[in-house]
């Protein structure tokens, strides 16, 4: 009897050990879980599975690009980079943050077959810091007059063009009355040793110093900086492609007085998406849509720069 007394408390006693672990243990596995599914939760809420339309200046996270389609398409967002600075016809911002020009569209409407919103990332000053920007995944794509070179293929998947353009150089006229050059300037030049400006980040640098070999190049913060070197003669020419100088010209007339500005109908300057180097469904998807989609040619980018310039004329008219 004694030993089966024993054998009882001794039963008991266990059994009470047991649940005394299991109550231990029971609220810590519970409290183990919380936390996690709260840290779920947390990373979850970092990004958005639908946005509405963002303003272009807004921070892009690094948990929102960049993306293969079906992650893009989850995401709700398809980011695409433009510079800071506006380029008429192709990319402008107005007052309210709404983008307009043949870039946007062309973006807006690649978004729109994917049945995602669009956002435009303007961080970056120029394209070169564009392709760094897809490097390092901060963005999904580059619609922004981005040229296609040599270098830029090593670093980036590059669409097939959606317009090609003539390159072109502007000089001042009376620096080349000065020097005998009254034809195009393009054998002068390359052995003139002149001073040539030419936009900083952008691909008509390398382009420049392959072309003319012996000139001292000035690389100029923008468009109009440029312009103005060669219309006050601080250097003899500008080379960049030939829309940007018909946009100089419809924006300033007098630059027909004191400039001339001649097309290298065999030097073309191809416009094309860039995507990055590891998204080549992306880069398919860009070619299949541009290739269903109607091409954009010079006359149209020449159409918005006269209804720009005509309408402001106007407008300068009624004040």
């Amino acid at each position: 009897m004694k030993f089966k007394g024993t054998k009882v408390v001794i039963s008991l006693g266990i059994l009470a050990v047991l649940f005394a672990v299991l109550f231990v243990m029971v609220p810590a596995s519970k409290t183990v879980e919380a936390e996690e599914l709260a840290q779920e939760t947390e990373q979850q809420q970092t990004i958005p599975a639908k946005t509405e339309d963002r303003k272009s200046g807004e921070n892009i996270s690094r948990e929102t690009a960049p993306g293969g389609i079906e992650e893009i398409k989850e995401r709700g967002v398809l980011v695409a980079g433009i510079p800071r600075d506006d380029l008429l016809a192709f990319y402008e911002e107005d007052e309210e943050g709404n983008m307009s020009g043949t870039d946007v569209e062309l973006a807006k409407s690649i978004a729109a077959s994917l049945g995602v919103d669009i956002v435009f990332s303007r961080e970056a000053a120029n394209n070169d810091e564009l392709t760094k920007q897809l490097e390092n995944g901060e963005i999904d794509m580059v619609v922004a007059t981005y040229s296609r070179t040599l270098d830029r293929a090593l670093r980036v998947r590059l669409s097939e063009p959606y317009l090609s353009i003539g390159m072109a150089v502007m000089i001042n006229k009376q620096a080349a009355v000065q020097r005998g050059v009254t034809q195009n300037p393009a054998g002068y030049l390359k052995t003139s040793g002149e001073k040539i400006a030419v936009v900083a980040g952008t691909s008509h640098v390398d382009l420049c110093r392959e072309l003319f070999p012996d000139c001292e190049i000035v690389e100029t913060q923008d468009y109009e900086e440029a312009v103005e070197l060669v219309k006050h003669n601080k250097v003899f020419a500008y080379f960049c492609g030939e829309l940007e100088f018909y946009s100089e010209i419809c924006r300033d007339r007098e630059l027909q007085i004191y400039t001339d500005v001649y097309v290298y109908s065999d030097i073309k300057d191809e416009f094309c998406v860039a995507v990055a180097k590891e998204n080549e469904e992306l880069q398919d998807y860009v070619n299949l849509y541009l290739a269903m989609s109607p091409k954009v040619t010079i006359d149209d980018i020449h159409k918005r720069y006269d209804q720009y310039y005509s309408g402001g004329a106007q407008d300068e008219e009624n004040e």
